[in-house]
C-alpha cells in the first residue's frame, strides 16, 4: 500500500477522503487481479531466489515445475527470444523487470496494432492511432491486467511481417520479415491460452487475407522469388529453432498440461456468452467497480461494440457497400460467427473442426472486440466527411440511429432483466435509455464520417470507463529483505550442509491469496503447497497411491495445507472450488517424510503443532509466523 505513486498524498487524507479519491489517483488495489499479483509475479520472482537463477525447471515447487509453460516468467532458454515480457527480468533485475513486463504489454499491443492499422487504412495515420488506442484502453484489456494487448500483439505483428514478406520488393525487408515472422509465430504459440489464441487466429487470418486480396494487382511473387523463398525458409527455420527448442524442453510439462482434467481435457461447445453480455460492456463505467451478481470486474469487462452500426450502414447505403473493403467483409463474417458461437453454440463436430471447442464464447470477445474496432475504423475511413445538408447522408444516419437505438435498448433491457442490475423494476431503466441513445448518436457520427467528433467522444468514454482501473505503483520491497525472507534464508543456510535433495517445507495457515506456499518459494524454500500450473502426478502418487482423488489434483490448482493432529495417518482432499485444493494432513505424515519434509512454516494460530515433538526454531517478532523443524 505504500508504493502507490499517490501514497504521500493519501497519507495526509482521512479514511473517507482516501476512499473517495483513491480511484482517481490510481491508488485502489484490485483484489480480482489476484492472478497477476498472487501467481504470475511471484512465479517470476521465484526465478531470482533459485540457484542457479532463471532455470527451466524450478525445484522450489514440489518435485520441480517447468517454467517454460509460463510465458511471463524469465528463463535462460533459447525460446526467450520470443518471450519479450521476460527480457526486463533477465537484463534489469526484479524491480525494473516487473515494470518492463507490465508496460511492454501495452506498448507492444499499441505499436503492433498501429502497424496493422496503417496497412488496413493507408494514409490515415490518425485513424490508425485511434484504432490502436481504442483497443489498448478498452475495459477488457485494462481489467485483465493488460495481458490481452500482448497476446494480440503477436498476432498483429505476424500479419505485418507476413504482408511484407509477400508484398515488399526490398531484399532486406523480405528477409527480416521472414525471420521475424517465424519468431512471432513461435511467441504466439507459446502463450498457451487457446481461448484467446483460436479466435484471434481467425480474426487476423481475415485481416491478412483482406490485405492480400486488396493488393493482389501489385503482388508479383515472381519478382525477387529467390529472396522470397529464402524469407519463407527463414520462417520455417525460426519456428523450428525457437518453437522446437521450447517443445523439446517443455514436452513433459505440456503433456501433463494437455492430459489434465482442467484445462487440458476441457471441451466446450459455446452458448456461454449471449449477446446481451457482450454488449453490456457499454455499462462498464459502472460494472467494473460494481459488478453484477455472480460476476466480477474482469468477467464483466468488454469492448464498445459498434459493428451493428457497420452492418446497418452497409445494408442501407450502396455507396458504402461499394467502398467497404473485402477484408472488412471477411472480418464481419468472423465476428458474426463468434457471436453465434457464444449465443447458440456449435454442434460438437463443428466446434472440434474449427478448434473453437478449445475456446469459450466469453473469451472470444477479445477477437470480437478487435474485429469490431477494425471494421468500425474501415467504415469511418470510407464514409468520408459528409455534409449535414446531404439528404442521402442524413437519411442513412437517421436509419442507423434508429436501428442501433433499438438494438442497444433491447440488449440493455435484457442485461437488466437477467442481472437485475438497475433494481427490481421491470420497466426500461433510465440508464439503459440514456446509454443506448448516446451509443446510437455515436453510430450516426460514424456513418457521417465525423472522425474528430467520433474520436473525441470515444476517447472520453474510454478514459472514464477504464482509465482509472489499474493502480499506479513504483518499486516494491525485496522479498529477502523482509523478516520472513531473512528467517527462511537463515534456515536454508544451515540446511544447505545436509546431504541429498533440498528439504521440503510444509506451509499451514495464511490467506488463499497469495498462497503461503508460493510466498515461501519466493523466499527460496522448496514447498509442497503453492500454485501448480500443471499437475505433478509423481508427487501426488505419494499421497494418493490408488489414484482415488486424481480428479481433484490432476489440474491447474492452488494447493493449500490444512493442519491435522500430529500422528494422524489420514489424508483428506478437499476441493471447495475447481481451482482450489486443500489437503488436510499432519506434517509428520510418512508420505511427507518420504518427500523430504523437514520444516513447517505456519501463519497465525498453530495450536495443532507443539514443541516437542516438533521443534520451533523461529518466531516472528509480531507473532505472525513460526518456523518448525520436524524431528528425525
Amino acid at each position: 500500500m505504500s508504493h502507490f505513486i499517490a501514497s504521500p498524498l493519501l497519507a495526509s487524507m482521512t479514511s473517507k477522503q482516501t476512499e473517495r479519491w483513491g480511484p482517481w489517483l490510481l491508488a485502489t488495489p484490485r483484489w480480482i487481479r489476484a492472478d497477476e499479483w498472487a501467481h504470475e509475479t511471484p512465479w517470476a520472482l521465484m526465478q531470482f531466489s533459485h540457484h542457479p537463477r532463471f532455470p527451466v525447471v524450478n525445484s522450489h515447487i514440489g518435485n520441480g515445475q517447468n517454467m517454460l509453460v509460463l510465458p511471463w516468467v524469465p528463463v535462460k532458454h533459447l525460446s526467450s527470444v520470443a518471450r519479450p515480457l521476460t527480457w526486463g527480468y533477465l537484463l534489469l533485475g526484479s524491480e525494473r523487470g516487473l515494470a518492463w513486463s507490465w508496460w511492454l504489454e501495452l506498448f507492444s499491443g499499441f505499436v503492433s496494432l498501429y502497424l496493422v492499422f496503417e496497412l488496413v487504412l493507408p494514409r490515415r495515420p490518425r485513424l490508425a492511432v485511434l484504432g490502436s488506442l481504442w483497443f489498448c484502453t478498452s475495459a477488457y484489456v485494462a481489467c485483465w491486467s493488460v495481458w490481452p494487448a500482448h497476446v494480440t500483439a503477436f498476432g498483429a505483428f505476424a500479419v505485418f511481417c507476413a504482408y511484407h514478406l509477400v508484398c515488399s520488393r526490398k531484399r532486406a525487408v523480405i528477409l527480416v520479415s521472414g525471420a521475424a515472422l517465424g519468431v512471432t509465430l513461435s511467441g504466439f504459440a507459446m502463450q498457451l491460452y487457446p481461448p484467446w489464441q483460436v479466435p484471434l487466429a481467425y480474426a487476423f487470418a481475415a485481416v491478412l487475407a483482406g490485405l492480400l486480396i486488396r493488393d493482389r494487382n501489385i503482388i508479383d511473387l515472381r519478382d525477387r522469388w529467390p529472396v522470397r523463398l529464402a524469407g519463407s525458409i527463414l520462417v520455417l527455420v525460426a519456428v523450428a529453432v525457437v518453437l522446437g527448442s521450447f517443445l523439446r524442453d517443455a514436452g513433459a510439462a505440456l503433456a501433463a498440461f494437455v492430459n489434465s482434467d482442467y484445462p487440458g481435457k476441457r471441451r466446450l461447445l459455446g452458448a456461454d456468452c449471449p449477446a446481451w453480455r457482450l454488449f453490456a460492456a457499454f455499462y462498464n463505467y459502472l460494472t467494473i467497480d460494481r459488478p453484477p451478481v455472480n460476476s466480477n470486474s474482469s468477467e464483466s469487462a468488454g469492448f464498445f461494440l459498434l459493428f451493428p452500426a457497420v452492418l446497418v450502414s452497409l445494408l442501407v447505403s450502396s455507396r458504402l457497400r461499394r467502398r467497404f473493403p473485402t477484408g472488412g467483409w471477411l472480418l464481419l463474417s468472423v465476428i458474426v460467427g463468434l457471436v453465434v458461437f457464444g449465443e447458440f453454440g456449435f454442434p460438437e463436430w463443428l466446434a472440434e473442426l474449427t478448434f473453437l471447442s478449445r475456446a469459450q464464447g466469453f473469451r472470444a470477445q477479445l477477437a470480437v472486440g478487435l474485429g469490431s474496432i477494425v471494421v468500425t475504423m474501415q467504415l469511418l475511413a470510407v464514409a468520408g466527411h459528409q455534409s449535414l445538408r446531404a439528404r442521402v447522408a442524413m437519411v442513412n444516419a437517421l436509419v442507423v440511429f434508429v436501428s442501433c437505438a433499438a438494438v442497444y435498448l433491447l440488449l440493455g433491457m435484457k442485461f437488466h432483466q437477467v442481472t437485475g442490475y438497475f433494481g427490481t423494476e421491470r420497466k426500461l431503466p433510465a440508464t439503459v435509455t440514456a446509454v443506448s441513445l448516446s451509443i446510437a448518436l455515436v453510430c450516426a457520427l460514424l456513418v457521417l464520417g465525423r472522425a474528430r467528433l467520433f474520436g473525441a467522444t470515444l476517447i472520453l468514454a474510454l478514459v472514464l470507463t477504464s482509465g482509472f482501473f489499474n493502480p499506479l505503483s513504483v518499486g516494491f520491497a525485496e522479498p529477502d529483505g523482509s523478516e520472513l525472507g531473512r528467517a527462511v534464508a537463515g534456515v536454508l543456510a544451515k540446511d544447505a550442509q545436509r546431504d541429498g535433495d533440498s528439504s521440503l517445507w510444509l506451509t499451514y495457515g495464511g490467506p488463499d491469496y497469495p498462497n503461503p506456499g508460493i510466498v515461501a518459494a519466493v523466499m527460496g524454500a522448496r514447498v509442497f503447497s503453492g500454485v501448480y500450473e500443471y499437475p505433478q502426478l509423481d508427487l501426488w502418487r505419494t499421497l494418493d497411491p490408488t489414484g482415488a482423488e486424481r480428479s481433484k489434483y490432476n489440474r491447474y490448482a492452488l494447493v493449500k495445507l490444512e493442519q491435522a493432529p500430529l500422528g494422524s495417518r489420514e489424508i483428506t482432499f478437499i476441493q471447495p472450488h475447481y481451482l482450489l485444493l486443500s489437503v488436510r494432513a499432519a506434517p509428520d505424515h510418512p508420505a511427507f517424510r518420504a518427500m523430504g519434509a523437514r520444516y513447517a512454516l505456519t501463519f497465525g494460530d498453530s495450536e495443532q503443532l507443539r514443541d516437542p515433538p516438533i521443534k520451533m526454531i523461529y518466531q516472528a517478532s509480531d507473532l505472525s509466523f513460526k518456523i518448525w523443524r520436524l524431528t528425525d
